[in-house]
């Protein structure tokens, strides 16, 4: 009985060295999978990256065009859908201020897309 239940050096040696490849195989395995994960997030802030240069294309060719509105709008074209001072003096306010609020909307999206 002391025979069967005894130290075999020889099995003991070879479940060591399993034991250590396996463990090995392991930690492998484990800086494979962070490695793809590393990718996958690249490849998404890639995506992202791509994405805000179109943005940002777009909203150039916006921001010019509320620009060139904005300084090109005749104020005498208005003058016979206005009649009386009062709606001019409540409403030219309101214009500025709404193609002001857009050209900072414009603005804050390039400046976004840039940083």
């Amino acid at each position: 009985a002391d025979r069967l239940w005894g130290y075999n050096r020889q099995n003991y040696m070879f479940e060591t060295s399993l034991r250590q490849q396996q463990e090995f195989q392991q930690i492998h395995m484990k800086i494979k999978r962070f490695q793809l994960y590393r990718q996958d997030i690249s490849d998404l802030s890639k995506l992202v990256v791509d994405r805000h240069f179109n943005y940002r294309i777009i909203n150039v060719l916006m921001l010019g065009f509320v620009i060139k509105t904005t300084y090109s709008f005749n104020r005498a074209d208005s003058g016979r859908l206005l009649q009386s001072s009062s709606e001019r003096i409540f409403l030219d306010p309101l214009v500025n201020l709404t193609l002001f609020t857009s050209v900072m909307w414009l603005f804050l999206g390039l400046v976004a897309n840039i940083t």
